[in-house]
Protein backbone atom coordinates (compact mmCIF):
# COMPACT_ATOMS: atom_id res chain seq x y z
CA UNK A 1 0.00 0.00 0.00
CA UNK A 2 1.76 3.41 -1.25
CA UNK A 3 1.44 6.47 0.96
CA UNK A 4 -0.32 9.13 -1.01
CA UNK A 5 -2.78 11.50 -0.97
CA UNK A 6 -6.24 9.79 -1.71
CA UNK A 7 -8.84 12.69 -2.98
CA UNK A 8 -12.13 11.08 -1.74
CA UNK A 9 -11.30 9.44 1.54
CA UNK A 10 -13.43 9.84 4.35
CA UNK A 11 -10.42 8.70 7.01
CA UNK A 12 -6.81 10.29 7.37
CA UNK A 13 -3.62 8.82 8.52
CA UNK A 14 -3.74 8.45 12.60
CA UNK A 15 -7.50 8.49 12.67
CA UNK A 16 -9.07 5.86 15.01
CA UNK A 17 -11.37 3.63 13.58
CA UNK A 18 -14.04 0.90 14.55
CA UNK A 19 -14.85 -2.09 12.10
CA UNK A 20 -18.46 -2.09 11.82
CA UNK A 21 -20.79 -4.82 12.59
CA UNK A 22 -21.45 -5.04 8.67
CA UNK A 23 -18.45 -5.89 7.58
CA UNK A 24 -17.84 -9.52 6.04
CA UNK A 25 -17.37 -12.67 8.33
CA UNK A 26 -14.11 -12.78 6.74
CA UNK A 27 -13.49 -10.18 9.06
CA UNK A 28 -13.48 -11.83 12.11
CA UNK A 29 -11.87 -8.66 13.81
CA UNK A 30 -15.32 -7.03 13.82
CA UNK A 31 -15.57 -4.57 16.48
CA UNK A 32 -11.71 -4.34 16.87
CA UNK A 33 -10.55 -0.73 16.93
CA UNK A 34 -7.45 -0.03 14.83
CA UNK A 35 -5.23 3.50 13.65
CA UNK A 36 -4.85 4.38 9.73
CA UNK A 37 -1.32 3.55 8.65
CA UNK A 38 -2.05 3.55 4.95
CA UNK A 39 -4.42 4.50 2.53
CA UNK A 40 -5.09 3.20 -1.49
CA UNK A 41 -7.56 2.84 -3.89
CA UNK A 42 -9.08 0.13 -5.53
CA UNK A 43 -7.06 -0.03 -9.08
CA UNK A 44 -6.71 -3.89 -10.01
CA UNK A 45 -9.53 -6.67 -10.66
CA UNK A 46 -7.65 -8.71 -8.37
CA UNK A 47 -8.80 -5.74 -5.31
CA UNK A 48 -11.88 -5.63 -6.71
CA UNK A 49 -12.36 -9.39 -6.00
CA UNK A 50 -10.49 -9.72 -2.73
CA UNK A 51 -12.25 -6.74 -1.14
CA UNK A 52 -15.41 -6.82 -3.66
CA UNK A 53 -15.81 -3.49 -3.84
CA UNK A 54 -15.46 -1.08 -7.21
CA UNK A 55 -12.99 0.29 -8.91
CA UNK A 56 -11.93 3.55 -7.55
CA UNK A 57 -13.31 2.02 -3.70
CA UNK A 58 -10.82 3.91 -0.57
CA UNK A 59 -8.73 0.67 1.36
CA UNK A 60 -7.65 1.47 4.74
CA UNK A 61 -4.72 -0.44 6.30
CA UNK A 62 -5.62 -0.13 10.14
CA UNK A 63 -3.14 -1.14 12.80
CA UNK A 64 -3.98 -2.94 16.18
CA UNK A 65 -2.59 -2.41 19.50
CA UNK A 66 -1.27 -6.04 19.23
CA UNK A 67 0.87 -5.22 16.14
CA UNK A 68 -1.59 -7.10 13.55
CA UNK A 69 -2.94 -5.17 10.96
CA UNK A 70 -5.33 -5.59 8.01
CA UNK A 71 -6.62 -3.80 4.37
CA UNK A 72 -10.36 -3.53 4.68
CA UNK A 73 -12.85 -1.02 2.59
CA UNK A 74 -13.82 2.47 3.50
CA UNK A 75 -17.52 0.91 3.44
CA UNK A 76 -17.11 -1.49 6.63
CA UNK A 77 -14.99 1.68 8.56
CA UNK A 78 -16.62 3.95 11.58
CA UNK A 79 -14.72 7.10 13.08
CA UNK A 80 -14.49 6.37 17.09
CA UNK A 81 -13.52 9.96 17.48
CA UNK A 82 -16.48 11.12 15.44
CA UNK A 83 -18.69 8.27 14.71
CA UNK A 84 -21.07 10.43 11.99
Amino acid sequence: MAIQKIENAKFAYGDVLEISKTAPEEYHTNGRIGVVCGIDIVHSVMQQERFSQSMGEVLYLLEFSDGSSLEISEHFLKNVDNPS
